[in-house]
């Protein structure tokens, strides 16, 4: 049920165009809306996983400005929206490298090298929250 709901909102955001929202938007709440579309991204990307489907959102389809791990730590709930934006990327990287049917036609070394480098990417995402995140946790 989690899926549908979320596959609904992700419908209803690309609706109303949050998936390619600017920060510099003249739009007053522009900044709620894309915090609400990348919420809604990363949710898809992890549900999407779990349960083993494509996501509702394509990445070729979102151009709704990203800040980096660096630029949020000014604010807090930034900071949160940008880790949960790079782990659903690498999310729905797993799936498509990993468990999409295409994948899964790949022969299981082509499958180990892709999981390594998902694996790097994984760790090098830790390193840099640790190093923002005490930044982060000091400045609250």
């Amino acid at each position: 049920m989690a899926l549908t709901f979320v596959s609904a909102g992700a419908r209803l955001c690309q609706d109303a165009g949050y998936h390619c929202l600017t920060f510099d938007s003249p739009d007053p709440q522009a900044q709620q809306k894309i915090i609400t579309f990348w919420f809604l991204f990363s949710v898809d990307r992890g549900l999407s996983l779990n349960f083993g489907r494509s996501p509702s959102l394509q990445d070729y389809d979102v151009t709704a400005s990203r800040c980096t791990l660096v630029e949020a730590q000014r604010d807090r709930g930034l900071f949160f929206c940008s880790v949960g934006v790079e782990l659903a990327y690498v999310q729905g990287d797993v799936y498509e490298q990993l468990y999409s049917g295409r994948a899964q036609s790949e022969s299981a070394d082509v499958k180990a090298q892709r999981a390594r480098i998902l694996a790097d990417r994984l760790i090098s995402l830790r390193q840099q929250l640790l190093a923002v995140g005490v930044s982060q946790i000091d400045t609250a």
